[in-house]
């Protein structure tokens, strides 16, 4: 209720002005503040960046990223203060006070300059994660003051991705782009949502960012897409070694997980090539790069054995190799099955593989299987009841729950799809990749649900839902 009178009373403010003030790229000024945000948020101190944002938000009113930054530095000098004061403590409260203070701040700014629909986008995107209705009203109150503020339609894209409305999601990219042609980070976003719908068109996009704004940060994202998008090989290498010059991985996170993508690439076609990578990366960013470049030697002297005849030796040496436990591990996995079927052991090397198809199955692992079962004598009936035995064998009874539908006052408990394949999923509306998946999520249910799928999505994130005001609890949608 609280929410909705602060609407209404900011509504009313907004009629006694005709004035409409467009969304910035920042002034000189402002974006000098910027930098040196950045290089304080770099160097790990939040605090300083959080009043260079301010600053800079002070400066240039109409700012949005100022405003966003700014935010978002203060949520985390909240958490950095909290974890100091006791580092086995929750820091929610310390984070919800300070979310308090941002909303109070912007309301007051909001009520004093009504005409400015930056403050009302502020305090949509404040409500975004524990309060989408009251976050909603504000960003349709944003766009009522200025229908082309292109900020609201990107946090709307939020909502509506959240909700699992992906037509309106995209619209609201088109909107945001189409408001704001000069900002590449909305250009990017479109592209990104058309990226499953029309390839084609997303690609022509994607080009298009990269031509018109070629030192924008947006290029970075743009490159590792189309890297993700191409058909071939070489198509991918191409973008990511242009991401490698462009943005150095020993400067930038997503230009290194760009090269952990290359490093998987040249790992199947180019041995020598993933080598040269690995120990490059492990004089720029050290950290598990090293074991990747032991990895790729320890794998080339068996490939080495093998071909040599020396099996045994091979064996040996595998067994002694490893990866991080987020890498893709496939071909270490395969190259152990060939070793051992080398060495007599290809009861082994079958029963290795079926372990790991059991829980993380893939058309590669599978041929293999099926080539070890045929000189075993096994036919694919036999090994997918293997398989299955295997699953069974691991399976445990998943915690019972009970839980509200995201933005409805229904309850929702597991037992009620007892007797249903379930996908349990785990989410919160600020996670990007989180919503991203929901795309891939719906294309499975669309196409197993009359098998007696069900797709259950939970919110992690707290949030005050509309039956219970006063208190907190989880959300969950279902598909």
């Amino acid at each position: 209720m609280r929410g909705h009178l602060s609407i209404l009373i900011l509504a009313s403010l907004l009629m006694r002005s005709p004035v409409f003030a467009n969304e910035s790229m920042g002034t000189p000024a402002a974006r000098e503040e910027v930098k040196k945000a950045e290089a304080a948020r770099d160097a790990g101190d939040f605090k300083a960046a959080r009043e260079a944002y301010h600053r800079a938000s002070q400066i240039d009113p109409d700012f949005v990223k100022a405003h966003e930054n700014y935010i978002l530095m203060t949520q985390l000098v909240a958490e950095q203060m909290a974890n100091r004061a006791s580092p086995d403590a929750s820091a929610e409260g310390h984070e919800d006070e300070a979310d308090e203070h941002l909303l109070a701040e912007y309301k007051e700014l909001a009520r004093q300059q009504p005409y400015r629909a930056v403050y009302l986008w502020a305090l949509g995107y404040l409500n975004l994660e524990h309060k989408p209705q009251a976050a909603e009203l504000y960003l349709r109150e944003a766009l009522r003051l200025d229908p082309n503020f292109a900020a609201a339609f990107s946090s709307l894209s939020t909502l509506d991705s959240a909700r699992g409305n992906l037509q309106a999601e995209l619209e609201d990219f088109q909107k945001a782009s189409q408001a704001s042609p000069s900002n590449p980070e909305y250009l990017y976003n479109y592209a990104a949502a058309l990226k499953e719908i029309n390839p084609q068109e997303s690609e022509r996009l994607s080009k298009e960012l990269l031509r018109r704004f070629p030192d924008a940060d947006s290029v970075s994202p743009t490159l590792y897409m189309l890297a993700e998008q191409a058909t071939t090989s070489q198509g991918k290498i191409q973008y990511l070694e242009m991401l490698k010059a462009k943005f150095p991985p020993s400067k930038s996170y997503l230009s290194e997980g760009g090269m952990r993508v290359l490093f998987d690439i040249y790992d199947k076609s180019d041995q020598g090539k993933a080598l040269a990578l690995a120990k490059e990366m492990e004089t720029a960013r050290g950290e598990d790069w090293g074991l990747f470049a032991r990895y790729e030697e320890q794998m080339i002297s068996a490939e080495h054995l093998l071909a040599s005849g020396n099996a045994k030796a091979a064996t040996q040496l595998l067994a002694k190799v490893g990866l991080p436990t987020y890498a893709d591990n496939t071909r270490l996995i395969l190259l152990r099955a060939r070793a051992a079927d080398a060495n007599g052991e290809t009861q082994s090397a079958y029963e290795d593989l079926l372990k790991t198809f059991a829980s993380d199955p893939t058309d590669e692992l599978q041929a293999a299987i099926m080539t070890y079962a045929q000189k075993l004598g096994k036919t694919r009936k036999q090994t997918d009841a293997a398989v299955l035995k295997i699953r069974d064998a691991n399976a445990k009874p998943a915690v019972p729950f009970t839980l509200p539908t995201y933005g409805e006052p229904k309850q929702v408990s597991l037992s009620d799809f007892k007797g249903r394949v379930v996908l349990l999923n785990f989410w919160y509306p600020g996670c990007g990749p989180c919503r991203g998946e929901f795309r891939y999520l719906r294309a499975v249910f669309e196409k197993y649900r009359n098998q007696g799928l069900t797709v259950i999505a939970v919110n992690t994130m707290p949030v005050v839902c509309p039956p219970n005001p006063q208190g907190r609890s989880y959300e969950i949608r279902i598909q």
